[in-house]
């Protein structure tokens, strides 16, 4: 925590005293969520209680500073402070530097995010997609959200479309912030590229990534829920893999009174290590009401991890939902999640609360309720 806010501290005092010294304005951003999750397991899913909300789960706050150093040069940090079991931490999610020096190329360095989905440049933006919550079934399984590295975008224009093909390589330590973890490791050796095709109400994505990671994860899980009353321990777990390999995919498509968002991912790990394989996918349909600001939705969500621990399983998930956009920077949510255990203990939810290591379920299925409120300036 000390080092967090050191760094929040060092980033917005070089932002602000920094740049005014040299009379360069700085362009401020920001967005923020807050929410809360109730759920009916005595596990802790997503990090939601047992039938009191939960309102630290689903609250961040996040501001960005951006200013023009010239016609061709830009600086950007982004500052992020997520909540976790009643706390909030605050780290520094992005510092770098972009050079355009045509329209076709754009060049980024720095500590930049890891796109590895369809929505990493924005995951913690609410109000540009329909969930309260991205499905657990994809963006819980990869810890890492930053790397420090390059990436070189190129952009043209092919039969019509939009093309924008990234490359990107780099690695360094890292530190992820979620609702019952902190992970701390090293990437080396990661590169990847990305090809965006886009139209006039839609995009296609395709991209494909290399690295080998080393990973430390300090877990919190529930041990005892008595008359109200909530008992928190840690424990760790050490990840290692070797030349693991990820590919993904979506499409989202707005085409006016309908909306679908869908990706698929596969992990696999080609040395032996603690992660063999992962896979998984969602499909979300919307439909738009009379009144258009309203948005109902209905998603379905599956994974399967296979490796030497306690997360080999599979699991599913299926949500209805509604928001109302407010107006283009405020949109409220609601949403109706019920999530089936498949086979085996799946890695995205909590363990038996009476025993972290067990790998058990008390029970096999957990119905959740979740509600936000996003907004951005």
């Amino acid at each position: 925590m000390k080092s967090s806010k050191l760094t929040f501290i060092f980033a917005a005092a070089t932002l602000i005293f920094g740049s005014s010294s040299y009379g360069v304005d700085i362009e401020w951003s920001g967005y923020g969520t807050t929410g809360a999750i109730v759920s009916d397991s005595e596990g802790i899913y997503a990090g939601a209680e047992i039938s009191t909300p939960t309102y630290s789960s689903l609250t961040r706050l996040g501001l960005s500073a951006e200013s023009a150093l010239d016609q061709d040069f830009r600086v950007k940090a982004q500052v992020i402070s997520r909540g976790s079991f009643d706390t909030f931490a605050t780290q520094l999610s992005i510092m770098q530097l972009s050079w355009q020096p045509s329209s076709m190329w754009h060049i980024r360095a720095g500590q930049l995010r890891l796109p590895l989905w369809m929505h990493s440049d924005y995951i913690d933006v609410g109000v540009v997609y329909p969930q309260a919550r991205l499905p657990d079934e994809l963006y819980r399984t990869i810890a890492v959200e930053a790397y420090q590295g390059i990436s070189a975008t190129y952009s043209t224009s092919i039969f019509g479309l939009q093309l924008d093909l990234e490359f990107y390589g780099g690695g360094g330590r890292t530190e992820s912030l979620s609702t019952d973890s902190v992970t701390m490791g090293t990437l080396d050796d990661l590169y990847g590229t990305i090809a965006t095709f886009s139209g006039e109400n839609w995009s296609y994505r395709i991209g494909y990534s290399h690295t080998n990671v080393h990973l430390e994860t300090v877990i919190k899980e529930r041990t005892a829920y008595t008359s109200g009353v909530n008992t928190i321990t840690e424990y760790g777990v050490e990840v290692m893999a070797e030349d693991v390999g990820f590919f993904s995919t979506g499409l989202r498509a707005d085409l006016g009174r309908f909306v679908l968002n869908t990706e698929y991912a596969n992990l696999q790990s080609r040395s032996p290590s603690i992660i063999d394989r992962y896979e998984g996918y969602y499909v979300l349909v919307g439909r738009r009401m009379t009144a258009e600001n309203y948005l109902v939705f209905t998603q379905y969500s599956r994974s399967f991890s296979q490796d030497d621990f306690v997360f080999t399983g599979e699991q599913e998930t299926l949500a209805l939902g509604l928001n109302y956009k407010i107006n283009p920077s405020l949109k409220w949510k609601v949403e109706y999640r019920r999530l089936n255990i498949l086979r085996g203990p799946a890695g995205f939810t909590s363990t038996d609360p009476l025993d972290p290591t067990s790998g058990g379920y008390p029970d096999r299925g957990v119905n959740m309720g979740l509600a936000s409120l996003d907004f951005a300036f």
